[in-house]
């Protein structure tokens, strides 16, 4: 979960501050993981800790959340609340933006709470990522923040270093 003020806790329940700017890999299906099953999620930091977007990836659908809310599916800005192909639901709640592949992976983005993931019991086993996953669980000692995190860099995002 990454909170509204830069604060990034894993599965494991590890909580760190954020202060390295660019896109990440938070939680994405790795091996083990059935084709149907298979979903991306990465986030992209900007300055003072904030979540400037949210890209969650699944076979053949591809969505940008903005900081302010702003939907795009596979590239269309669209309204919401939409569901769209592999039982996958995007639609807004109050404040909270929310992203489902049902039985699979949750993704939940307020402005006000932040970012929030979650994998189902089958999926943990299978996922990789900043995050990590219940199976395995990432010591964080003896590392920074930012090496930890420079591990799950994007490297498909362009670098936001100069």
């Amino acid at each position: 979960m990454v909170e509204a003020g830069g604060s990034f806790s894993l599965f494991s329940g590890e909580t760190w501050n954020i202060t390295s700017i660019g896109a990440y890999e938070l939680v994405k299906a790795c091996d083990g993981a059935l084709e149907e099953e298979w979903f991306r999620v990465v986030v992209e930091f900007g300055s003072q800790n904030s979540v400037v977007a949210v890209y969650v990836y699944f076979e053949e659908v591809f969505i940008t959340v903005t900081n302010n809310q702003s939907t795009w599916i596979n590239g269309k800005l669209l309204t919401l609340p939409q569901k769209l192909k592999n039982e996958v639901m995007v639609e807004l709640v109050e404040d909270s933006l929310t992203i489902e592949k049902k039985g699979i992976l949750r993704v939940s983005f307020s402005l006000s709470l932040g970012l929030k993931v979650s994998v189902s019991d089958g999926m943990a086993p299978k996922v990789c990522g900043a995050c990590g996953s219940d199976d395995k669980i990432f010591v964080l000692q003896r590392q920074s923040i930012q090496k930890f995190m420079a591990k799950w860099r994007a490297l498909d995002f362009p670098s936001s270093l100069c």
